[in-house]
């Protein structure tokens, strides 16, 4: 069970496509968790017209019937980006969240759009973990506008990843922070700009 404030596990199917079952076990943990994302990547095939899971020698859904067209060249990571606009909120935040543990820098500009337009808190913590995982400063000013109007969870989140991301931008919006009517953002807040190396005080 996660505890508050913490991403639930993804559920089985996801769980799957980070289980290595004790392989690759030489390789960096970035490199072994891409490596088994990549090796179960291929076991579902999403219905494009009822979001339904298939497997890939499937050639109609399951579930409607939809004629299932294998779309050339697609791997892993567009398949998770694609499972962002998935019709469930767990499947959508499993998968920004596995986005996230691969660092990958492809899903940034859906991450962003994410977090910039989703009403979903379960989607927006999601997209805001992953883009502090990633680490890109382009993500910034997506997570600074998140601060004064978002839910306090989401607000957290975004506390979080400026303080993985750093730099001038994420220091001052960190800074902002520090007076959000939320004692938990301040706290947090205060938190990340220490292990910045920052004073906490408000700008």
């Amino acid at each position: 069970m996660a505890l508050a404030g913490e991403t639930p596990a993804p559920k089985p199917f996801l769980l799957a496509m980070v289980s290595g079952h004790g392989r690759n076990c030489a390789r960096s943990p970035l490199a072994r968790r891409k490596a088994e994302v990549r090796g179960f990547a291929a076991m579902i095939v999403y219905c494009p017209k009822c979001w339904a899971e298939n497997q890939p020698g499937d050639k109609v859904c399951r579930r409607c019937g939809a004629v299932l067209k294998a779309r050339s060249g697609e791997d892993f990571v567009d398949k998770l980006i694609g499972a962002l606009g998935h019709p469930e909120p767990l499947t959508r935040r499993h998968a920004a969240w596995i986005l996230g543990e691969l660092h990958e820098r492809r899903a940034l500009s859906p991450l962003i759009a994410a977090a910039e337009s989703s009403s979903d808190p379960d989607l927006l913590e999601g997209a805001v973990e992953a883009l502090g995982k990633i680490g890109d400063a382009s993500a910034v000013d997506a997570l600074g506008k998140l601060l004064p109007k978002s839910y306090l969870s989401v607000k957290l989140k975004a506390v979080e990843a400026l303080g993985r991301i750093g730099g001038p931008k994420a220091t001052r919006l960190l800074r902002s922070a520090l007076r959000d009517s939320s004692a938990a953002v301040r706290e947090d807040a205060a938190k990340e700009l220490r292990k910045m190396g920052e004073t906490p005080s408000a700008e």
